[in-house]
Parts: structure tokens; sequence; C-alpha cells
């Protein structure tokens, strides 16, 4: 099941896109707008609108990136970053390679560690839709060994029909 800010079941791909970029306006949010930069008419866009509750689609949007940044600064409040990672274990990563992840997070072993942007990484890692927890632990020492323990949210893998 899509969050609510995804697109929803028979919502089609334009009236989608047109939500997207309602949800990309920002302050110039509005119908109008996004029926002059989509050239379309304001009826079938407050249609849209309407019919897929934009608004709370918005405020449910705002509240999972809240929500996200609240995980990241949670991930890396306990733990005392040093100056220099050490050796750098990952527990818990199936759904890609260990390398894109540690790039993600900014975490490389012999590098300095920042807390801001590892925390900024743990959030680009819980955007992508796939991880349910993310913590970054910290040891002792300069070079200080890091162990990110991940847990990924459950997915189908296959479905079949006997």
């Amino acid at each position: 099941m899509p969050l609510i800010f995804e697109q929803q079941p028979r919502e089609s791909d334009k009236a989608f896109a047109a939500f997207s970029l309602y949800l990309s306006l920002g302050a110039e949010r509005g119908l109008r707008e996004v029926a002059r930069k989509l050239d379309k008419s304001l009826t079938v866009i407050g249609k849209w609108s309407a019919k897929f509750d934009w608004p709370a689609r918005v405020q449910a949007h705002g509240t999972h990136l809240a929500d996200v940044e609240r995980r990241a600064a949670e991930a890396v409040a306990g733990s005392s970053f040093a100056a220099i990672a050490g050796k750098v274990t990952v527990l818990g990563l199936t759904s890609l390679g260990q390398e894109e992840f540690l790039t993600m997070l900014d975490i490389r072993e012999g590098s300095p560690l920042d807390r801001d942007r590892v925390r900024l990484g743990i959030k680009r890692a819980f955007l992508k839709g796939v991880f349910d927890d993310v913590d970054v632990l910290v040891g002792d020492g300069d070079p200080s060994p890091v162990t990110v323990v991940v847990q990924e949210k459950a997915f189908v893998r296959k479905v079949s029909f006997d």
C-alpha cells in the first residue's frame, strides 16, 4: 500500500504528476499555478485535487518529512562522534550495496565523521522508503569503529498462485 503522498491506486500518471508539481511548489502552491504550469484547465486540476485530497496528502508529506528528520537525529544522538572513522561494519543491509549505502550516509573508513552530514545521510536513506530503522554506533578511540545497524521494511518478493 503506497503512502498517501505517493501515487494512489486508480490515480492516473497525469493526475499524480500534477499532484507532485503541487507538492513541490511550496509557498507558491495553488491549483491555479499547477493549471498554468501544466497548461491544463483549472476545472481538471480542481477535480483531481478533490478526488485525491491533495491538501491532506501535502500535510501527510510534511509529517513524514518531520518524522524522517526526527528519526535521523535520534540515530546519531546517542553516539559520540570521533574525529576519524575506523573500521565500518554494516548489519542488516540487503536492499542495496554497502558502498552505495555508506556513501549515502557519508561514512568512509579513514575519513572524518561529521554528525550533521551523517544525520542528513540517514534522512536520505529513510526517504528511499526501504528502511524502518538506521542506527549509527560509534565506538571509543580515534579512529573509532563504526557500526551501522539497518532494519529494512518487509517487502513481498514473490507472489505465486497454484
